[in-house]
């Protein structure tokens, strides 16, 4: 989020997207995150509450939720994830 601030204004969009919880997975290296460890939007190891409150200090004004992989059928997973956000009181 420091980048995004830094930048403020000039990344308007962004992707969001989770990881499991638990042991230290590379985050910067799509390749080597293996399948099943993304998870959905609110169920994994990110705090979007925390991202979301942020947007006035960053500029982004849209985001897309990215489902790289998952166990579940796809079209659940994204409304797992839009349900999620749908709840949050940002």
């Amino acid at each position: 989020m420091e980048v995004l601030k830094r930048l403020k204004g000039r990344a308007p969009l962004m992707h969001l997207k989770n990881l499991r919880r638990g042991p230290e997975i590379p985050r910067f290296d799509a390749m080597a995150i293996p399948p099943g460890e993304h998870k959905e939007v609110g169920s994994g190891s990110i705090d979007f509450v925390a991202v979301l409150h942020q947007e006035g200090e960053t500029g982004v004004e849209h985001y897309f939720v990215e489902q790289d992989s998952q166990r579940e059928d796809p079209v659940e997973s994204l409304e797992q994830s839009y349900r999620y956000l749908r709840s949050l009181q940002v």
